[in-house]
């Protein structure tokens, strides 16, 4: 299938924002909370917390690259419908984590805990964003997605709090 010439920039821009939103919350919900014990006690790979939390824009602008770059690929292979934007961003995610956490293992001194859970992070992020991104490009709203987007962000807001606050395990 050729992908639909109607899709105008405005409506790109759109979900791509419905897809960058979730990443945002589901990043959060992986480094605030499950991995937060790792940015307590770096090692010496890692940079103290005070120059991470400055740096942090950084790591947030790369993955609206990366989403952006998956949006393309999903219009231009065209993958339509949540299920299969879901499958597409899962192997983007599993590809962008494992060809990341290659790299870093052999160049860094992390650990292969810390590594795995930044790639399992990837691929939840990849596939939730692909799930929206298909679904967002097969259908005629762009609201639906964005809303989903904006229910998991806030979702990933919550559980990476309720994770510290159970687990004493605050980096702010």
């Amino acid at each position: 299938m050729v992908p639909s010439p109607h899709t105008g920039l405005g409506r790109m821009i759109g979900i791509l924002l419905a897809m960058f939103l979730p990443t945002l919350g589901i990043d959060f919900l992986f480094n605030a909370g499950i991995l937060a014990h790792f940015y307590l006690h770096p090692g010496p790979a890692m940079l103290p917390v005070h120059l991470l939390m400055r740096r942090i824009p950084y790591g947030y602008a790369s993955i609206l690259i990366t989403v952006g770059f998956e949006l393309w690929l999903i219009y231009r292979l065209d993958v339509r419908g949540a299920f299969a934007g879901a499958k597409f961003g899962a192997m983007v995610g599993f590809v962008m984590g494992a060809a990341g956490a290659l790299g870093l293992f052999s160049v860094l001194p992390l650990g292969i805990d810390y590594l795995f859970g930044m790639a399992v992070c990837q691929v939840v992020e990849y596939a939730i964003s692909g799930a929206i991104g298909g679904y967002g490009l097969g259908s005629g709203s762009v609201l639906k997605p964005f809303v989903i987007g904006l229910a998991v962000l806030l979702v990933g807001i919550v559980a990476g709090l309720a994770i510290q606050v159970t687990s004493g395990t605050s980096i702010s």
